[in-house]
């Protein structure tokens, strides 16, 4: 069986990564992969040499529509899981125009009643519409949560062919780091949707109450000039240590008393998972969607009520200060384990072949 991906770019982010992993673990399974590229700039993750790994030439998504037309003319696809809903949108357009038979896979990584109220007016008009008039016409769904699920069934018109499949997760060896016993921990893009501000805030009022912490930030982005600011101003920059864009970040897992998200709205956040994969707590906002999904109240962290930063600096001093059992931590995130997930996906692509 062949299977087909097709994806913005392999530059960093969690569903590049989940990318990069399908791929990988599909050739491994000894299956034909396929994976179609906008972006040529390089890839974050591992991928196994034996995946086709294509570059169609870099645009952006609305733009990309020549290169999509380009891809289903020239290759013999029957079916395609796509990363993106903009990109499904375009391939959408592009098969009908071809009158090709191309069975489209969208897989949706984000709550997306709330992410085109982010954008711009423009968008939010244009694309904003386009979505509600043709995305319930994609052949299948993939739902990386719950969440997920409802907001697109309940705003988009889509009524079945999906499945809810969450992000995979790989459990690192064991690593020799000590644990810090006052170290909070963000890793993510540094942009509007992930709230970083309110982080900030919570981490200058456990400093004014007389904390002894420190706050890493491990990520770029649009955002770190507003950020760096904010720390300036209030005289908290020699409590944050912004580190960039880093590879491989095992090691601030594994250092980390906790880690935090603020964001105001995710899908199903890989960076909750993978801390806890190291055994490091996490603390959330109730945020759409995700969050809800993975965290158990003092067993693998503490849920925290939408977009209160004063209640978020109470719950990171209650986990500075709470007794976590690892044993019970790696527990909770059992069924996240890449071969549980990839067999979900194997059956998705059973079904959607010819």
């Amino acid at each position: 069986m062949q299977i087909n991906l097709l994806i913005n770019s392999l530059k960093g982010g969690g569903t590049e990564k989940v990318c990069s992993l399908l791929a990988s673990k599909m050739v491994y399974l000894e299956y034909q992969v396929n994976l179609f590229v906008l972006d040529s700039e390089g890839c974050d993750y591992y991928i196994n040499d034996k995946v086709n790994v294509v570059f169609l030439g870099k645009a952006g998504t609305i733009r990309s529509f020549p290169k999509l037309v380009h891809l289903i003319r020239n290759y013999d696809i029957q079916s395609i899981l796509v990363f993106n809903h903009e990109l499904a949108l375009v391939l959408f357009f592009c098969k009908f125009i071809l009158m090709k038979n191309v069975r489209i896979i969208s897989r949706i990584n984000n709550t997306l009643s709330y992410s085109i109220k982010l954008k711009k007016k423009s968008y939010r008009i244009f694309v904003g519409l386009m979505m509600k008039l043709f995305y319930k016409k994609m052949d299948f769904y993939i739902f990386q949560s719950e969440g997920i699920k409802k907001d697109v069934l309940s705003n988009f018109g889509v009524k079945d062919n999906y499945v809810v499949i969450n992000n995979p997760v790989r459990i690192p060896k064991k690593d020799n780091i000590v644990r810090s016993k006052n170290s909070m921990l963000y890793i993510g893009r540094l942009v509007r949707q992930k709230n970083i501000i309110d982080i900030l805030k919570a981490h200058k009022l456990l400093i004014e109450r007389g904390k002894d912490i420190y706050l890493d930030i491990v990520g770029d982005g649009p955002e770190l000039d507003k950020l760096t600011t904010y720390c300036h101003e209030e005289n908290i920059l020699n409590r944050v240590n912004f580190h960039g864009h880093i590879k491989d970040v095992s090691r601030f897992f594994s250092g980390a008393t906790v880690t935090i998200l603020s964001s105001l709205n995710e899908g199903f956040p890989n960076v909750l998972l993978e801390s806890l994969s190291h055994g490091t707590p996490i603390v959330s906002y109730d945020c759409p969607s995700g969050p809800e999904e993975i965290i158990l109240d003092g067993v693998n962290g503490f849920l925290v009520e939408y977009l209160n930063h004063q209640k978020l600096a109470v719950s990171i001093e209650k986990a500075l200060q709470h007794t976590w059992d690892e044993a019970l931590i790696f527990k909770t995130i059992e069924k996240y384990k890449e071969d549980n997930i990839i067999s979900e996906y194997i059956n998705v692509f059973k079904r959607n072949s010819k």
